[in-house]
């Protein structure tokens, strides 16, 4: 899917947020370090489990706000995200105002307030 105004995604990176990686501050640096260097795009796991050796792990969606706050044109997401690890509706809206935020969207908000008051015939 493309999405209007935006350029297609030549390479990115992708972290594990474990140990060294697990603090985001780290990986907010690493970030805008990659889109000084070129890079498009900076993913980040989102595990349900590890081995040893590891011993921290960072929470993606902080992460990716810091990665957020220190970027500008970077593409920003989640490898995957295991919705049986964490709550359905929470992340329903921080993917919902992730998505506002990167992208124009088609409609505004006004828009689908006034879609969801006047109904289907509306």
């Amino acid at each position: 899917m493309t999405v209007t105004g935006t350029t297609r995604l030549r390479s990115a990176l992708w972290l594990p947020l474990f140990d060294d990686l697990a603090d985001p501050v780290a990986v907010a640096r690493l970030a805008a370090e990659a889109e000084q260097a070129g890079w498009d795009g900076f993913f980040v796991w989102d595990h349900l489990n590890w081995r040893a050796p590891v011993r921290q792990v960072a929470d993606p969606w902080i992460t990716l706000a810091a990665a957020a706050a220190a970027t500008e044109r970077l593409r920003l997401g989640p490898m995957v995200v295991p919705l049986a690890r964490r709550r359905p509706a929470k992340v329903a809206r921080e993917t919902a105002s992730w998505w506002l935020t990167e992208f124009e969207p088609a409609v505004s908000l006004d828009q689908v307030r006034g879609v969801l008051r006047d109904g289907p015939d509306g």
